[in-house]
């Protein structure tokens, strides 16, 4: 796909024509810093009783991998997983520049070549499961620590552990609710398994994108539907 086709993305001018659009309250389609704060301060309350649970499970039972291995899981989904199946699909994705400019931060740079045909099913459902165990996985080391709590006794240890780990579930839910209610009925991703932006918007969006719009029509994606 040529410069200057890639050129022809909506969101991606200096912004002057954006006030005319009647697309942009419907989308987040251009860098936003206050929707990128929002993004990250959402997942904090999640990010770190997930940590505490796990590390007052290590601190009980001497077992430490689980937290190695969600910190790898995080920084795995973050770097080639979640580009691979998932951003390289994004117009955000398809900008010029070595690092992806979206409303989720990402320190990585770009590891794929861009591709603004809708993912596949495999994409789709790789993320699913991915972003499953990054949501749930710290409640099932948590709820492990209950039981090993439990067996042993522990009076308020175990009190304490239960009190975090329904926490976490908690704001694991909550995230989950505000990704889907807020971010993902107004990204441009469109193809995500968790997109819930209208279909009459999406047609508006690709009509002023002939590029991508022409990458979902060899796709067999015709007249802004998701499924082929």
């Amino acid at each position: 796909m040529g410069g200057n086709e890639l050129d022809r993305i909506c969101g991606w001018e200096d912004g002057s024509s954006c006030d005319a659009c009647a697309l942009r309250q419907e989308l987040i389609c251009r860098g936003d810093r206050a929707q990128r704060r929002l993004f990250v301060l959402s997942q904090l309350p999640f990010l770190s009783l997930s940590f505490l649970g796990m590390g007052m499970v290590g601190l009980a039972t001497g077992i430490w991998w689980p937290i190695l291995a969600y910190s790898l899981a995080g920084i795995a989904f973050l770097g080639p997983v979640e580009m691979a199946v998932l951003c390289r699909h994004c117009p955000h994705y398809a900008r010029k520049g070595s690092r992806l400019r979206c409303i989720a931060p990402n320190p990585f740079p770009k590891l794929f070549a861009p591709d603004l045909s809708p993912l596949s099913r495999v994409e789709r459902v790789a993320l699913i499961l991915f972003s499953l165990f990054l949501l749930f996985f710290p409640s099932l080391v948590q709820a492990y620590g209950i039981l090993s709590f439990f067996a042993r006794e522990g009076g308020f240890d175990l009190l304490g552990m239960v009190v975090v780990n329904m926490a976490t579930l908690m704001a694991a839910l909550w995230f989950g609710r505000i990704l889907i209610r807020h971010f993902c009925s107004r990204c441009v991703n469109f193809s995500c398994p968790f997109n819930r932006v209208a279909e009459e918007t999406v047609r508006g969006y690709l009509e002023r994108s002939p590029a991508m719009l022409a990458a979902w029509k060899e796709a067999g994606r015709t007249g802004g539907g998701r499924e082929n």
